[in-house]
C-alpha cells in the first residue's frame, strides 16, 4: 500500500546541497610514476597540510590514505583504474575524480 504524503514538508527534499567538485589531473594517464592534482575552487584557499588524500582501486579497496602533497607518487600502484577523493579535514568538504 503506498501511503501519500500530506503536508507543506516533501521528506525527500535535501535542505542544503552539496556541489560536487571534481578533480583534475596531469598527466592522465599516469606513466612516469606520479601525478599532480589540480584543485577545485572549493578548496583552492585550503592549506595543504588540512587536506587528506584517498586513493581506492577499481576493487574497492583503499590502496593510499595519507595526508596532501602534491606531486603524489602511485608507482607502487598497478596499472589500472582508481578513484582519488581529496577531504578537509576541518570542513569535511570533499572532491573526487577518476
Amino acid at each position: 500500500m503506498i501511503r501519500p504524503v500530506v503536508g507543506f514538508q516533501n521528506p525527500l527534499i535535501i535542505a542544503n546541497p552539496v556541489e560536487i567538485q571534481q578533480l583534475a589531473f596531469q598527466p592522465n594517464p599516469v606513466t612516469a610514476g606520479s601525478f599532480i592534482i589540480r584543485l577545485p575552487e572549493l578548496l583552492k584557499n585550503v592549506a595543504e597540510e588540512s587536506l587528506n588524500i584517498n586513493i581506492i582501486s577499481a576493487s574497492g579497496s583503499l590502496v593510499v590514505n595519507r595526508s596532501f602533497s602534491n606531486p603524489i607518487d602511485v608507482s607502487s600502484l598497478a596499472p589500472g583504474f582508481y578513484l582519488v577523493s581529496l577531504t578537509d579535514t576541518q570542513s569535511g568538504r570533499k572532491a573526487s575524480g577518476k
